[in-house]
C-alpha cells in the first residue's frame, strides 16, 4: 500500500484479515465484507491456541504472495491497468484475484517463470474484458463480482499458461467455491 507509517484507518490490517477470510472461508461469504472479516477475526481469536500454527503458515503464504506479486508487477502490484498505465491507487479487488492464485507455491513458481506473460494477461483483461473490468471497478464486494474476477483471472491463467493446476472457481448456491 506504499504506507510510510501505520494506517489510522487500519486498511493494511483489513487486507491481512481479508486474506485469511478468503483463504479459509470463501465458501461462507454471503456478500457482507464486514461480516466475513468479523467472523474470521472471531473464529481465529476464539481458537488461537489450536489455530496458531495454521495462522503462522498462512502468514508465511501471505508474505510470499506479496513478494511474488512485486516480482511480477514491480511497483504496480495490486494496481489496475487502465489501458495505458497502472493507476496509483491500491485496488483490493485486484488483490483478491492475485492472492488467491498465488497461495500455492507451485503455481507461484509457474507465474514467476512466466511473469511477462502473466502481466500481459492482466493488462489485456483490464483493457478488453468488460466483465473483468467491471468486477474490479464497480461493486467489488458482491459475490458476483468476486466470483467473476477470480474466475476470469484463473481461467485466463490456465488457458494462457497451459498449466492445469491453477484453481478452478465455481459459484454454487450463490457461494464461491475454490478448488485446489
Amino acid at each position: 500500500m506504499r504506507l510510510k507509517e501505520p494506517d489510522a484507518r487500519m486498511r493494511d490490517a483489513e487486507l491481512f484479515i481479508r486474506f485469511f477470510a478468503f483463504r479459509n472461508f470463501s465458501s461462507t461469504y454471503s456478500g457482507s465484507m464486514k461480516q466475513i472479516l468479523d467472523y474470521t477475526a472471531k473464529y481465529f481469536n476464539d481458537r488461537w491456541d489450536s489455530v496458531q500454527p495454521t495462522i503462522n503458515e498462512q502468514t508465511v503464504e501471505f508474505e510470499r504472495c506479496i513478494k511474488t506479486c512485486i516480482e511480477i508487477f514491480g511497483q504496480n502490484a495490486f494496481r489496475k491497468w487502465n489501458g495505458t498505465q497502472y493507476e496509483s491507487a491500491f485496488n483490493r479487488a485486484v488483490f483478491d484475484a492475485l492472492f488467491l492464485t498465488l497461495i500455492n507455491i507451485d503455481i507461484a513458481h509457474v507465474l514467476l517463470e512466466n511473469k511477462q506473460t502473466v502481466e500481459d494477461l492482466f493488462k489485456a483483461l483490464c483493457t478488453y474484458d468488460e466483465k473483468f473490468k467491471s468486477a474490479i471497478e464497480g461493486t467489488t464486494k458482491s459475490i458476483g463480482s468476486i466470483y467473476t474476477r477470480i474466475n476470469i483471472w484463473t481461467t485466463g491463467l490456465r488457458t494462457t499458461l497451459g498449466y492445469p493446476n491453477i484453481p478452478t472457481v465455481q459459484l454454487i448456491d450463490n457461494r464461491i467455491a475454490i478448488s485446489d
